[in-house]
């Protein structure tokens, strides 16, 4: 009996875990020293409540807070959180760049762990690094609608969570 309760119990946490999850997060943009600006346009965002500017530039840092939906609402259930933005050092806004790479911030749930946060660039030398909650957490894939990240950093511990990308010169 003590056993079946148990299984029931875990299986209702592993259930309701997705479903308790709402997050804040502190993204930081930073350049490389001694380079000019860099501009970002969020191109697409999927399950962000608050998912920051739609053009914004880079010169020193630049923070923003964003927040993602709860996964128990609806169409969130099991779905990768995410912001894609396009990237230039040389149009304003980076919307308009043929050659601008993207860059995505995803959050995704693994079952019988936690979430995890990734940064995934389109070209491999845009990022010097980036950390999710001090973990590297940086992946280059040139095609984001197939990629494997192999670089995550554990998130939904500390509110807001904290992230960096720190840009290349």
């Amino acid at each position: 009996m003590k056993a079946l309760f148990g299984v029931i119990l875990t299986a209702l946490f592993l259930i309701a875990q997705p479903t308790l999850a709402w997050q804040k997060y502190d993204i930081a943009f930073s350049n490389a020293a001694n380079s000019g600006p860099t501009y970002l346009s969020k191109i697409n965002d999927k399950c962000m409540d608050s998912a920051g500017p739609l053009n914004f530039s880079v010169n020193n840092k630049y923070k923003m807070t964003v927040e993602d939906m709860n996964s128990g609402v609806g169409i969130c259930l099991g779905i990768q959180k995410k912001i894609i933005w396009a990237v230039s050092h040389t149009h304003n806004p980076a919307s308009l760049d043929p050659k601008a790479c993207l860059v995505q911030f995803s959050v995704t749930y693994y079952w019988f762990d936690h979430w995890h946060a990734a940064i995934t660039s389109t070209c491999e030398n845009l990022i010097s690094y980036a950390t999710c909650r001090l973990e590297n957490c940086l992946n280059y894939c040139p095609d984001l609608n197939n990629c494997h990240m192999t670089k995550t950093g554990s998130v939904g511990v500390n509110v807001p969570d904290s992230i960096n990308i720190v840009f290349a010169k």
